[in-house]
């Protein structure tokens, strides 16, 4: 049963995940181990159909079962970053910088996201100051991590600082995957610079 039930973890059909969801409620047939594969499973199926508040509750139930376990809480900053869900940012910076260490580069780039997030569109300079000193703190620690790349860009549009942002997310993919929605940014970004022959190359 447990075989049968990770193999429909990797599938992405709407009649997979039905049947992994009826499964995640008679959890108690499997042990801890058992129950958080399939509950991180089911959790990148809902996120990929777009089903992003049923994504968060059974990633939410596997980070239960797991206390140490960083990548599940990983993935739940990333969910709350897309969705701009700023209750869950701080629900898993909390959980990041308990499993990770207040002084690890996890906990500055977490810690970093959630002050801007927490301050909004409306940010002031001095906001933005604590922003970058936590995004300063996480690149000593770890200089080409990607993820700081998508900060920093954040940071430049903030400033209006358009071909700031290109530079970022073009050092982004190259420290990082070639993600969809960097790589949707980048295009949009360099479009409206008319920079044509640039965005062109980026799809390429």
């Amino acid at each position: 049963r447990l075989r049968r039930a990770l193999l429909l973890t990797k599938d992405s059909s709407p009649e997979a995940a039905s049947k992994l969801d009826a499964l995640s409620h008679d959890l108690l047939d499997f042990n801890t181990e058992e129950q958080f594969q399939l509950l991180r499973g089911l959790g990148a199926i809902f996120l990929n159909a777009g089903q992003n508040d049923r994504t968060q509750r059974v990633w939410r139930e596997a980070a239960e079962l797991q206390p140490d376990d960083l990548p599940i809480r990983l993935q739940l900053f990333e969910l709350a970053v897309a969705t701009g869900d700023v209750e869950l940012t701080r629900f898993a910076d909390t959980e990041i910088r308990n499993v990770a260490g207040e002084d690890s580069a996890y906990a500055y780039f977490t810690r970093a996201h959630l002050r801007l997030a927490e301050a909004g569109k409306d940010a002031t300079e001095q906001e933005l100051d604590g922003v970058r000193q936590s995004l300063e703190r996480a690149t000593a620690i770890r200089p080409k991590w990607h993820a700081l790349n998508l900060l920093r860009a954040d940071l430049h549009l903030y400033d209006g600082n358009v071909p700031g942002a290109i530079e970022q997310l073009r050092l982004a993919l190259e420290n990082g995957p070639a993600a969809p929605p960097t790589v949707r940014r980048l295009v949009d970004l360099l479009w409206s610079q008319r920079r044509y022959d640039e965005a062109r190359e980026a799809i390429s």
